[in-house]
């Protein structure tokens, strides 16, 4: 689906350096690695922003065309990313949720009537209806988390990118949002591309790892070869690793060493 060959980002004093990769339809990517690694920046350089356009060196093909030939209403039509700013906090819980149809929407044109349905359908999955009409920034964090996760969902993008979209979240909250994303991928259309710092999260929901360092692939894995070895050579942390005893998942535990 997005293919990078020989990426270099960003070309002056570049974060990510020459990464050759591919993302494929039906697949949850997890990309794990120490702070500054190039997680995030990895996320920056998938999202195709005017900003990325003007940074990048190397090839990038998304769908098979050359990404950044793409008219940005386009490419905001063909991925999404969960930590978008808000440009206005005083803004209604489904006024804004409904902003994320906006690519999809005709100039000048309202919303149809399938654009407030959806947004309706992720008010509800989301379990977000008490604060419909309530303004951004009188949310919790937790609350204000689910309602970037519902964005993302709402706007059928083909490419979601979650930057560490557990944090805020409780437990029931990371339940939601482990059930969006398995209905996400299920029909085999839909790529998530997830960095985060919740190693067992990973693990649970990723068909795939990529481990970061120093701004390249240093791995790509399935989960099952996750080992105490790869965390301490990458994240510099002792772990035992035990198995889920539910579906066989890899479970991270931290160990201390003194």
């Amino acid at each position: 689906m997005i293919k990078l060959s020989k990426v270099t980002y960003p070309v002056k004093n570049p974060v990510l350096k020459e990464i050759t990769l591919e993302f494929n339809e039906g697949e949850i990517t997890g990309i794990i690695g120490r702070s500054g690694s190039g997680k995030t920046a990895l996320l920056n350089l998938l999202s195709l922003d005017n900003k990325v356009r003007s940074q990048t060196d190397g090839l990038i093909h998304l769908k098979g065309k050359p990404a950044f030939a793409l008219e940005p209403k386009e490419t905001a039509r063909l991925i999404v990313r969960s930590d978008i700013v808000p440009e206005n906090t005083d803004e209604l819980l489904d006024n804004f949720l409904l902003l994320s149809r906006i690519p999809h929407k005709k100039l000048l044109s309202p919303f149809l009537e399938y654009d407030l349905k959806l947004t309706d359908l992720f008010i509800e999955r989301f379990e977000l209806t008490p604060f419909r009409k309530h303004s951004l920034n009188s949310l919790t964090a937790g609350f204000f988390k689910r309602t970037l996760l519902a964005f993302s969902f709402i706007r059928e993008a083909d490419i979601i990118l979650l930057d560490n979209p557990t944090a805020n979240l409780d437990f029931y909250g990371i339940k939601i949002l482990y059930k969006e994303l398995i209905k996400s991928v299920i029909d085999g259309k839909r790529s998530v591309i997830i960095a985060s710092h919740d190693i067992n999260f990973i693990a649970e929901i990723a068909d795939r790892i990529l481990i970061l360092e120093n701004g390249q692939i240093a791995e790509d894995m399935h989960p099952d070869k996750l080992d105490s070895k790869t965390l301490k050579k990458y994240l510099s942390a002792e772990t035992i690793i035990s198995k889920n005893i539910y579906n066989g998942r890899p479970l991270v535990h931290l160990f201390p060493d003194d």
